[in-house]
Formats: structure tokens, C-alpha cells, sequence
């Protein structure tokens, strides 16, 4: 039984001789003003129905997933890897105000349509490849079926930061009424009204 499992990440000569076919590739995406290149790796059969889109973190590129696309390849799916704008092989954006959700969804989506992919897709995203999916799974008649994200979520509740309990306070008295602690710790801050 082969195992997918290395201890180290296969390198790019290793894979060229597997038994994976892989390709590269790239198009041009616009954002205003001007176009940029967006370059991706595409593994496996590019008949399979079943694909899988995995897009990289923010310091990150779509080769990080080379392993997990061989192994996605080797079981019949399509993988297609991309560099997001700025990373990787990818173009950089001339205005840096648009390295932003919009414009990240914007390129996958034309990635989408680059590829003529049919169908469903499952995405797999890690940090910024994990946001950038979700904004495309929640757009209306999206062909994203499944999300598999790590390293973020759809957001936190804001953590209201409260003052530590008096460290000598003594049993039984109300929280922040003893008599052994100090001014500080015997007043709460006031409420702030929202913004």
C-alpha cells in the first residue's frame, strides 16, 4: 500500500515524473485601470466533473498544495491550484488599495470562467484562500458546492475586555466591593456607547 504521507513536501522535479499529469498556466484577470496575470496549476484528468479548487493564505502560493493535489489527482479529481494576485507567478495589482476580498473573488471567479469549469467545484482554502471562498459561496447561483477552509472563520464576536478580578479580594464580598482591594480594582470602567 502506498502511503500519501512524506516526511518532507514533494518538489516539483519529483512530481513532473509521477504519475499525475499536471499542467501550468495563466490568464488575464482586470481590475480598474489595467489587467494582471493570475497563474495556476491544473492537475489531474481536465475531463473529471469532479473538481477542486485550493487557494493559498495570505503570504502563501498555490504550490503549497502540491501534495494534497497529487493525492486529490491521483483519486480522479481535477485541482487547480492558483497564485492570487501578488504571489507566486501571479501579477502584481498597480493600485495596493485593491489587495482586497473583492478583488481576489473577482480573479477566481474569471478563473472559473477561464477554465470553462462545469458543475459544481469544492474549494479548499486556507486563511485568505478560505475567505475568498466563502464570499464566492455565498453569491447568488455560485458553483461552489462545498467549502473545506482552515485557519479562519466567518468571524468573532467583539471580546469586551474587563479588568482582572482584585487578586487579594476576600470571600463572600461582592465582586469589586472588598475592602482589601485598592481604588482601581474596586471601580468598573464605564460603559462606552457604541460607535
Amino acid at each position: 500500500m502506498t502511503t500519501l504521507l512524506r516526511s518532507r513536501p514533494l518538489r516539483l522535479d519529483e512530481l513532473s515524473e509521477a504519475d499525475v499529469p499536471f499542467r501550468t498556466g495563466h490568464f488575464l484577470a482586470y481590475a480598474p485601470k489595467d489587467f494582471h496575470r493570475i497563474a495556476y496549476v491544473d492537475w489531474g484528468d481536465p475531463e473529471s466533473r469532479r473538481v477542486v479548487i485550493c487557494v493559498h493564505g495570505l503570504s502563501r502560493q498555490g504550490r503549497d498544495f502540491d501534495p494534497l493535489a497529487y493525492a486529490l489527482a491521483k483519486m480522479g479529481y481535477r485541482v487547480i491550484c492558483p497564485d492570487l494576485p501578488g504571489r507566486g507567478l501571479s501579477g502584481w495589482l498597480r493600485d495596493p488599495e485593491l489587495y482586497a476580498l473583492p478583488q481576489y473573488a473577482a480573479d477566481m471567479a474569471a478563473l472559473i470562467a477561464h477554465l470553462n469549469l462545469k458543475g459544481e467545484i469544492d474549494w479548499i482554502g486556507t486563511s485568505l484562500g478560505g475567505l475568498t471562498g466563502m464570499v464566492l459561496a455565498s453569491a447568488q447561483d455560485t458553483p461552489i458546492r462545498r467549502l473545506v477552509i482552515n485557519d479562519i472563520g466567518p468571524g468573532a464576536l467583539p471580546v469586551r475586555r474587563q479588568r482582572p478580578a482584585c487578586p487579594r479580594a476576600r470571600p463572600g464580598w461582592p465582586a469589586g466591593r472588598s475592602p482589601a482591594c485598592p481604588a482601581p480594582w474596586s471601580r468598573t470602567p464605564p460603559a462606552r456607547p457604541p460607535r
